[in-house]
């Protein structure tokens, strides 16, 4: 009852954005691979810094992308999961006798420990502002890695978002939503839904 009594003097709502309005089921929507890099060479490398003990979204995405299309994962001899503090995974992989260093994260964070190509950041804001989130890789061996690539994953909004957003609303309530992407993505799903 309380509850009850507190929602009916609710004037703001705060609303996550993954898996409330959209549906937590990402899916590769557009590899952007750098210089002569090949689409599943970004993948491989994406797939190494990815986490295959865990069930989050991200990774799934990536590994279901590689087994599809029947990929080797390559050779992994050392793996850090993602980590929200520092926005990025990372693995070790071994090619041809060589350890290779590979990360996957932030766009941004990738930006400050990797060579980036020109105009990185608006090839980022371009993704972001079809709705995808944007992850960058990363690799390298004893030098500074170098970014290989861009991957944008869609989490399409769910059937129901917009229209509970609408009726949310007509109460007069403020609906904000909160996400820790982009603000070109969180821009593009909040007009899809209706939030404005």
């Amino acid at each position: 009852l309380t509850g009850i009594q507190e929602a009916a003097g609710m004037n703001v709502l705060l609303v996550d954005k993954t898996g409330t309005l959209t549906n937590n089921r990402p899916e590769i929507a557009e590899l952007v691979p750098f210089e002569q890099m090949e689409n599943t060479e970004l993948l491989k490398l994406a797939a190494a810094a990815s986490d295959d003990t865990s069930n989050d979204s991200i990774s799934t995405a990536i590994l279901g992308t590689l087994k599809r299309q029947n990929l080797a994962m390559p050779e992994r001899t050392s793996f850090t999961a993602f980590d929200p503090v520092h926005k990025v995974s990372r693995a070790q992989i071994s090619e041809n006798e060589i350890t290779v260093d590979v990360v996957l994260g932030s766009p941004a964070v990738v930006a400050e420990i990797a060579v980036v190509p020109d105009r990185f950041m608006e090839q980022v804001e371009s993704l972001s502002s079809k709705g995808s989130r944007v992850l960058a890789v990363a690799s390298g061996g004893s030098e500074k890695p170098v970014c290989r690539g861009l991957i944008a994953l869609a989490d399409s909004p769910r059937e129901d978002a917009k229209g509970s957003v609408a009726k949310i609303k007509e109460l007069g309530i403020r609906i904000i939503m909160i996400t820790g992407d982009t603000a070109g993505t969180a821009t593009a799903i909040a007009e899809q839904v209706g939030i404005g």
